[in-house]
């Protein structure tokens, strides 16, 4: 199928649900994948309450999905890298409440703040967090012969609506702002402070940056590699959530980025992957994501190969594509024949 390599995201709670998560069945779903060209499935292996793997360090009842995925893996020639990060991938979701990022609102909250991601995301200026995460990293390593680790959710909860209007009031962020702030919380007004808003943004994206680095280096000991799922706006949404992703490709930190640019729309995807390679300037390999099913829509089979075929004209080595479970029968067919 040429230079151009696929990887996928994948949901094994999905995929393979109870009943129909035989090793026999797994093997089959891998051995598909490598028959129209897919190198890398990057699992999902906790999402909020659901726990896919082994852990001494994580107090969550849940069968162990990722050994299977790693001998099937193994034996298609398909790399396994499990998903970790914070928001609702994070092994610890639900786990610490007193640890979550907290918002503070006058009157009436809104909607958006219901939504159990956005009260349960685990906030990286906890030290403790950032440690726990690292250790589960370590713990899996041991436990499982993974080809990686792959980073999602790596930062702090979306700009919009929350981390750009709303700073967090934990108690971990209060402590650090009375440093450089002289008091515990960011006030409407300070947001028109460009000083304190780059104190603020410069903190978040040095607790995230922390984390990053710990974990490759847990890879890098092991000659396995760190991809991660990026935010596909670097500007408006990644740097304002901590997740300076591009900085982290130019020193080292990534081995692969996958910027999550999904959309039903060529042009915004034609402009956000020119963005990207303008951004990174091939400094580590760029697989552009390709949302074949999101919240941003639905692309046909046909859609889905047109962004495929625009990376591989721009030159890229591959994509990755979200996720597995939306993959039929003709998306099979174009694949292979890419």
């Amino acid at each position: 199928m040429g230079s151009m390599k696929i990887a996928v995201w994948g949901h094994p709670y999905i995929e393979f649900p109870e009943g129909k998560d035989s090793q026999k069945e797994v093997n089959s779903a891998f051995s598909r994948m490598a028959e129209v060209g897919i190198t890398m499935y990057f699992a999902f292996v906790a999402v909020g309450e659901r726990l896919l793997f082994k852990s001494s360090l994580i107090p969550k009842s849940g069968k162990d999905m990722l050994s299977k995925l790693v001998e099937a893996g193994k034996t298609a020639g398909v790399e396994v890298h499990p998903i970790i990060g914070f928001g609702d991938v994070s092994p610890l979701y639900g786990l610490f409440p007193e640890r979550v990022y907290k918002v503070k609102f006058k009157g009436e909250p809104p909607k958006w703040a219901e939504r159990a991601v956005f009260k349960n995301w685990l906030c990286p200026s906890w030290r403790e967090n950032r440690e726990l995460t690292v250790k589960v990293v370590e713990e899996l390593l041991e436990n499982y012969d993974v080809d990686g680790i792959h980073l999602d959710y790596i930062r702090y909860p979306n700009a919009r609506p929350v981390s750009a209007q709303y700073p967090c009031v934990c108690d971990a962020c209060k402590a650090q702002r009375l440093e450089w702030l002289g008091r515990e919380e960011i006030e409407e007004e300070d947001l028109k402070n460009q000083g304190v808003v780059y104190k603020e943004l410069s903190w978040r994206n040095r607790c995230v940056r922390e984390t990053v680095e710990r974990v490759k280096n847990l890879t890098e000991k092991r000659g396995l590699k760190l991809t991660m799922a990026a935010r596909a706006y670097y500007l408006t949404s990644a740097v304002i959530e901590g997740q300076d992703w591009v900085s982290w490709c130019k020193d080292g930190l990534i081995d692969i980025v996958s910027p999550m640019s999904y959309t039903t729309q060529f042009e915004v995807f034609k402009n956000l992957l020119e963005e990207h390679l303008m951004l990174l300037k091939g400094c580590v390999p760029l697989f552009e994501g390709i949302g074949r099913r999101s919240s941003a829509g639905v692309l046909t089979p046909e859609g889905m190969m047109r962004q495929i075929n625009l990376a591989k004209e721009k030159g890229l080595p591959g994509v990755t594509i979200f996720h597995f479970n939306a993959l039929t029968d003709r998306d099979f067919e174009l694949l292979k024949n890419l």
